[in-house]
């Protein structure tokens, strides 16, 4: 796939207006509406991992721009999913720690994940990886939701919600 820096420019940006669109539509419905959220992370990933294959196997320009858009939503939307349950689900006194650690393990995984990918690059050639990085993720996902825990995740509404107060008041 031939391209260069206009191509590259261009799949970033749809990347980044995939995941403001899906930042938008996260923040247009109630998170309450979600009722299995365990689930709905785990289909997000899955998604994910068929977009990615679907790279690898149609390796066309107009292909990696539509996946690039795709991915950035589903991204945006399981970061807020994520990030709305951690903070839901984790102690207030405990929120800064599980955040930190969660963010160290995240932003730790890029340099492995980098290494790896330049290295199944180098030996199996940008398609056969994106095919089997697709795969593993969507099957990873699909192992995940073999977890009753996962499927029976619930949202927590919180007391004050759940008792109708729709006001705030000041001090």
């Amino acid at each position: 796939m031939d391209g260069g820096a206009g191509i590259l420019g261009l799949v970033l940006t749809l990347y980044g207006a995939g995941a403001v669109l899906g930042g938008l539509f996260m923040g247009s419905i109630r998170f309450q509406r979600i009722s299995r959220p365990g689930v709905t992370l785990y289909l997000l990933l899955f998604a994910m991992g068929v977009a990615t294959l679907v790279i690898g196997a149609i390796p066309t320009v107009a292909v990696l721009i539509a996946m690039a858009f795709l991915l950035g939503f589903l991204m945006e939307c399981f970061g807020v999913v994520w990030i709305t349950l951690l903070q839901e689900r984790v102690p207030s006194h405990l929120l800064g720690r599980v955040s930190s650690v969660d963010s160290l393990g995240s932003f730790s995984a890029i340099p492995v994940g980098l290494a790896l990918a330049g290295t199944a690059v180098a030996a199996f050639g940008p398609a056969w990886t994106f095919i089997a990085g697709g795969i593993v993720v969507a099957a990873m996902s699909l192992l995940g939701l073999l977890s009753r825990s996962i499927r029976n995740l619930k949202v927590e509404v919180p007391q004050d919600i759940a008792a109708g107060v729709t006001e705030v008041k000041s001090g």
